[in-house]
Formats: structure tokens, C-alpha cells, sequence
């Protein structure tokens, strides 16, 4: 038996001398994309007859070209919960995957956020014991480097970092075994949308711990800014216009010997790794949890609006769908007597930007689940049924409430700033009202009425905060008692 690699995946063929190969990320126990046609390429012998074997005894076929490339479109298929095999085969070769569904693939994307685990997750005790489910797959490959933090990487390591062997894994049906060091928020948010749409659901995890955004973003999407460009050199070690952070651990594990050595952190290294291989099937929508990373440097923190608006348009791009859903996490709250926060409550405002100007995004508050020292909260639950929401209303057509609350004007008149809703809101569970700020210093107390919030000021400031602290006490919430997201905004 052989391996033929291609990207993210291994792929299995049935013949020692295997000369079939296929160019899209298929694997055993996968969920591959309902309503969407599935294109398949890759390479066999020249001017050989390729035929593609499908349930309900549909076979398709085609002639592979005088360089051997082969190329078949399977028809648009409806979810279905029978597994079904998928037979590639020639004359001499075949490549069979088997318990395949078709299904919603959601893809889950970012830093630690993202990747934390389910067994470690507060609320995991009472998901015991885990029943197998068959109609959730997961794929949650380890990846080159992982769980090493600041210590330097062996040479073997070093030397092995490539996008094409990065992600090593198997699909796998979600039950007790791959349950617990799956990423939490991909688990519920998969157990969630499957329960209430009767879907099966494939989650793909590719997230890695302490990431930066530039890592997630192609080459060309970075150069195509002239701004963004300078991140792109040959020596992103020490590169000043990278997060300080990611520049640090990448000294720490792969040295200076190579300033633009491969790793993790290394600008468009993990859009290489996992994008452009996934980019070759179809998926229904990116879940995004990163932030951390950049958001140590003021500098870092006025550029991520524009750089997650161009790293969401390179997915469209690449996936060639132009509303394809992103939904993601305004980052959480932490105090920054112990931690590099102080610049969090600018992050988040910047992430709320990025929402305001994007079309087809969610963006799911998690700053009322904050840990005061811990960037890693382990709440993680309530994030992912904020993220469902945002899936069940717009790709399943849920009538459930509005999935976000979100300011639409604000103005001073009269002595008052008047901060207008989408929805009604109030202060939860009856408490003092907490989170404006008229200086982003300074508590400012407020009053609601109906889906407005009013503060008695006679001058008109410059700017109206909501969430102002890096660890904040903010309590206004819709109707639904789902926390406003943070913001800074001009006063009209």
C-alpha cells in the first residue's frame, strides 16, 4: 500500500504501483458538502478511462488528457444520514473512501480560543457520558509543533515544517474518543445546529494556539496592500510590522539561523497549510476565534478591521463562494495586572468595525464570559450556541431572535446622548448599569428606554465607549439577555 499526499490529507490507494491520484482532500468518514456539486480532479495514466462510483449506482466518467489530468463533476446531492462509498477507479488502480454523508462541512479557524478542548471546557462533565453520534464527523489533526510553546524545536521538527505535511489526522464520528480533545466550540456548535436541523454536520478543526491573523491570510492578500506588504520580507523574525508576541515564540522554537524559517506563525504559512487544501471542497461557513495575538500593540490593533475584511474576501475567493458565512468571536475580557491586555477594549471595537463593514458575518460577544486571569475562559458553551445562532437564522432559516444587538446611531441633543438600538435592550438581572464610558477611562451612568440608552452630559464628546476595560463589567443586554457587543463610536 501507498500514501499519495495532497495538502491536508492522506489518501489511501489500493495498488502498491498506484498511478491514480486525486487532487481533493477526501478521506474515510467524511461529510462532503450537500447542495453543492462535488469536482474532482487529479492524475492517472494519459488518455485512460477515469469513472467515479457513487451510491444509488451512479457512476460517472471521464478520459484522462495526454498528460494524465482527470476531472469529474458529481451533481448537487441533498443532505442524507445513509453513509454511502465514493470508488475512484481506472483499469489498474482504484481509491475507495468509505461512511462518507453528505452534509454542512463548517470549517473552525484561529488561535488557543478555537482550539481548546472539550474535556476542558466548564461544562463538560455534563456532557458525560458521550454518545456516539453518527451523523457528526470531526477531523482534528495534529499539527507540527503543537503543545511545544517557547522550547525550541529538535531539528527534525525544524527541518519538516512545510505547508504540505503541517496537518497529520483521520475523520473520525464524533463519540467518547474524539470528543474530548476536539476543539469545544466546534463540538457544541456541532451539536447545536445538527440537533435543531437534522443535518449531519462535519467539523474541521485547524486551528493553532497563539496564531496571528497574518498567518491565516494568503500572500497575495497581504501584498496586495501596500501597507500590508512590508509584512511580507525574508525575515519575518524580525519583521517590526508582525505582532512582537508571534516573533518571539517563533526565535524561541526555530532560532535565528533562518529569519523566515517556516512555523505556524509565519505570515500566509497556515492559509497554505489548511485554506488551499480545504479550498478544493465546498463547506457551508468559517468559524473564526482569533485576536490574541494581535492585539499587543496599538499598531496591530488599528490594522485588524482592514486586515480581516481582506482575509475574509481571499476565503470568498478561494472557496469561489462571495457569501460565504463567517462568523466570528469579539474577544473576551481579562484584567491586565497579569497579562498584555491593555489594549483589548481597542481590539474589540476594532473587531465590532470589522462587523459593521462586513456582509455575511456574525460576530458572537464573549466579554461577559471572561476569566479575570485567564486568557483562556473556559466557558465556551455559551460562545458556540452564540455562533449556532448566527448559522440556524441565516443558512437554515430559523425564525430565532435578532443574533446580534448592535448600535445604529448616537447623538448628543440637548444635554442627553441618546444611543440608539436595533432591539430593545435592558441591564441584566436588574443591576446598577455599567459599560458606557465618555472617555474611555470613566464609568458613565445611563438609562434605557426601550431601544435606547441615554446619558445626561452637557458637552458632546468625541467618542462614545461601551466595554471600555480590558476586563469589563458591561451589562446591557437585548431582550433575549444576550450581552451588547463592545464599541467605540463617533458621537453625531
Amino acid at each position: 500500500m501507498r500514501f499519495v499526499v495532497t495538502g491536508l490529507f492522506l489518501l489511501l490507494s489500493a495498488s502498491v504501483f498506484a498511478q491514480l491520484e486525486i487532487d481533493q482532500p477526501i478521506m474515510h468518514n467524511m461529510v462532503l458538502q450537500r447542495g453543492k456539486p462535488l469536482i474532482l480532479s487529479g492524475k492517472a495514466l494519459p488518455s485512460n478511462t477515469v469513472k467515479i462510483h457513487i451510491a444509488e449506482n451512479k457512476t460517472y466518467t471521464t478520459i484522462s488528457d495526454q498528460k494524465g489530468f482527470w476531472k469529474i463533476e458529481i451533481p448537487s446531492h441533498a443532505a442524507s444520514l445513509k453513509p454511502f462509498s465514493l470508488l475512484v477507479f481506472t483499469t489498474t488502480d482504484s481509491l475507495q473512501f468509505k461512511e462518507l454523508l453528505w452534509g454542512d462541512v463548517w470549517v473552525c479557524t484561529g488561535q488557543s480560543n478555537m482550539e481548546f478542548a472539550l474535556k476542558s471546557e466548564l461544562h463538560y462533565q455534563k456532557e458525560l457520558p458521550i454518545v456516539t453520534n453518527q451523523n457528526i464527523r470531526v477531523y482534528n489533526p495534529v499539527y507540527i509543533g503543537k503543545n511545544r510553546y517557547a522550547n525550541p524545536y529538535p531539528d527534525a521538527i525544524s527541518q519538516s515544517i512545510t505547508p504540505s505535511n503541517f496537518y497529520q489526522g483521520v475523520w473520525q464520528t464524533l463519540d467518547s474518543i474524539s470528543a474530548p480533545s476536539f476543539s469545544a466550540i466546534g463540538y457544541y456548535f456541532a451539536k447545536i445546529v445538527a440537533q435543531k436541523t437534522g443535518v449531519p454536520i462535519g467539523i474541521i478543526n485547524v486551528s493553532v494556539g497563539g496564531s496571528p491573523i497574518e498567518a491565516w491570510m494568503s500572500k497575495a492578500s497581504l501584498l496586495s496592500d501596500a501597507a500590508f506588504s512590508k509584512k511580507i520580507n525574508d525575515s519575518w523574525l524580525t519583521n517590526d510590522y508582525l505582532p512582537v508576541w508571534i516573533r518571539q515564540r517563533g526565535k524561541e522554537n526555530i532560532g535565528l539561523t533562518n529569519l523566515n524559517g517556516n512555523h505556524a506563525f509565519k505570515p500566509a504559512f497556515l492559509y497554505d497549510a489548511a485554506i488551499v487544501p480545504l479550498s478544493k471542497l465546498k463547506i457551508a461557513g468559517i468559524l473564526w476565534y482569533q485576536g490574541e495575538s494581535n492585539a499587543q500593540e496599538m499598531e496591530r490593533v488599528d490594522e485588524y478591521a482592514a486586515l480581516q475584511e481582506k482575509m475574509i474576501a481571499s476565503y470568498r475567493s478561494a472557496w469561489g463562494l462571495k457569501n460565504l458565512p463567517f462568523y466570528f468571536v469579539q474577544i473576551s475580557s481579562i484584567d491586565s495586572a497579569n497579562y498584555k491586555s491593555h489594549h483589548w477594549q481597542q481590539f474589540r471595537a476594532a473587531q465590532f468595525d470589522a462587523l459593521l463593514k462586513g456582509h455575511h458575518v456574525g460576530m458572537a460577544v464573549s466579554m461577559d464570559k471572561g476569566a479575570k486571569n485567564d486568557v483562556h475562559p473556559t466557558n465556551k458553551k455559551d460562545i458556540a450556541q452564540r455562533l449556532a445562532s448566527f448559522a440556524l437564522h441565516d443558512n437554515y432559516g430559523f425564525k430565532n431572535a435578532a443574533t446580534i444587538t448592535k448600535p445604529i446611531h448616537v447623538e448628543h441633543k440637548n444635554g442627553f446622548i441618546s444611543i440608539s438600538f436595533n432591539n430593545r435592550i435592558q441591564i441584566l438581572d436588574g443591576a446598577a448599569p455599567k459599560g458606557f464610558s465618555l472617555d474611555g477611562i470613566h464609568e458613565a451612568s445611563y438609562v434605557i428606554k426601550d431601544n435606547k440608552a441615554i446619558i445626561k452630559t452637557p458637552s458632546k464628546p468625541e467618542l462614545l465607549y461601551f466595554g471600555f476595560a480590558p476586563y469589563t463589567s458591561a451589562n446591557l443586554v437585548d431582550k433575549e439577555g444576550n450581552p451588547i457587543p463592545a464599541f467605540i463610536l463617533p458621537v453625531q
